[in-house]
């Protein structure tokens, strides 16, 4: 795989995410634009309706795959309690 150097953490960890399931070209584009809108929703606390929708369009109109979806949820809300709770006590 490529190198590059990344600056975000949330980046960092879908690069990796990516890498693992060796996805390239547009797709990797669409798997971060996912990423993307779901960490911004994640951060305004919208509710479970909204992410639904936004997984299902990435599903249907983007034919992203479930599995690498799903690992990148679980990622980022991983990522998030991290964060959060180290902006807490930091």
């Amino acid at each position: 795989m490529s190198r590059r150097r990344v600056k975000d953490p949330m980046d960092a960890l879908i690069w990796n995410l990516l890498n693992e399931y060796g996805i390239n070209g547009p797709m990797r584009i669409t798997y971060y634009n996912f990423a993307r809108e779901l960490i911004a929703t994640l951060r305004r606390r919208s509710s479970t309706n909204t992410l639904m929708n936004i997984t299902k369009k990435y599903l249907e109109e983007y034919g992203a795959d479930s599995e690498v979806m799903m690992r990148i949820v679980k990622a980022l809300n991983n990522y998030l309690q991290l964060s959060s709770t180290y902006l807490n006590y930091a």
